[in-house]
Formats: structure tokens, C-alpha cells, sequence
């Protein structure tokens, strides 16, 4: 497959974007006590008015809303949503057999000197606060390295 390359101009531009977006929707959090719940799909909102009239504007057309699990802002603790509780069941998975990461699209999971992986913390959705942002971010830790490692996920 071939990739496609961007050029400086789209470089800057997408990171000009980025910013953008993620103080308007910092801004519609300070308002709201909530997070804006949807990807502008690279299309940068320039005000926290203009993410409540997108925001008005789905409701209106019967958009759901998909608030993540923990304080408007975490998607999973632990594997403890409601969806990962649903895909354990759904497929038969242990705990034991999802913290090993296989089922995800992680390439590579942080791992101890010993070939353990970290302890799983969480996860979020990137795009919900960036224009360009990842799917989902992941956090590990180990309490005895006292290290913390983030996993970015694209699709």
C-alpha cells in the first residue's frame, strides 16, 4: 500500500487545526461541565459557540449521545465499562487473557524487564479533543519502575 505523504503546508496546517479545536472544545467543557461527544472529522470548530450550535444541531436530528464511562473524559478503567464488560462476555475472554493486549490494535504493549506488561489503567478517545486526534489513548503503569507509558491508537 502506498502512502500518501503531506506536505510541510498540510503539516502546519493540521497542527494549526489541532490547536484550534482543542481550546474550543476546552472552552465548551469549561461552559458545560461535559465534553464536547463527537469527532469534527478534520473539520477544526472555531468557538465554543460553534460546538453548541453543532452540538444543538445533532440532538435536534435524534443524534445519541455516547459519554464515556468516568467523569466525561475516560472511555474504561480497567477494563470495567460497560463495553469491555460487554466483549468479555460476548467472546469468552478472561481478564487474564485481555490484559495481555492481543485483542486490540496495540503493535506493542509496554512490558517489565521480565516480559510482564504493565498494569492497564485506562483508556479515552483522542478525537474528542483534537480535530486530528488519535482514536483511543491507553495508559500503563508500573508502580515498581514508578513508570508510566501512553499508547496512542490510529485507525
Amino acid at each position: 500500500m502506498k502512502r500518501k505523504v503531506m506536505s510541510l503546508d498540510e503539516v502546519e496546517h493540521a497542527y494549526i487545526a489541532n490547536e484550534q479545536d482543542y481550546q474550543s472544545r476546552k472552552a465548551f467543557f469549561l461552559k458545560n461541565r461535559n465534553i464536547y461527544p463527537y469527532s469534527s472529522f478534520g473539520d477544526a470548530k472555531e468557538s465554543v459557540e460553534e460546538l453548541t450550535r453543532d452540538f444543538e444541531e445533532k440532538k435536534s436530528f435524534g443524534w445519541g449521545l455516547s459519554w464515556p464511562e468516568v467523569n466525561g473524559i475516560l472511555d474504561d478503567i480497567g477494563f470495567q465499562s460497560d463495553e469491555a464488560q460487554s466483549y468479555i462476555k460476548e467472546y469468552g475472554e478472561s481478564i487474564e487473557e485481555m490484559l495481555q493486549f492481543e485483542q486490540t490494535n496495540l503493535l506493542h504493549v509496554p512490558k517489565r524487564p521480565n516480559g510482564e506488561t504493565f498494569t492497564y489503567m485506562g483508556s479515552f478517545t483522542g478525537y474528542y479533543f483534537q480535530v486530528f486526534g488519535v482514536d483511543t489513548v491507553y495508559l500503563f503503569y508500573d508502580q515498581e519502575l514508578s513508570k508510566a507509558v501512553i499508547c496512542f491508537v490510529y485507525t
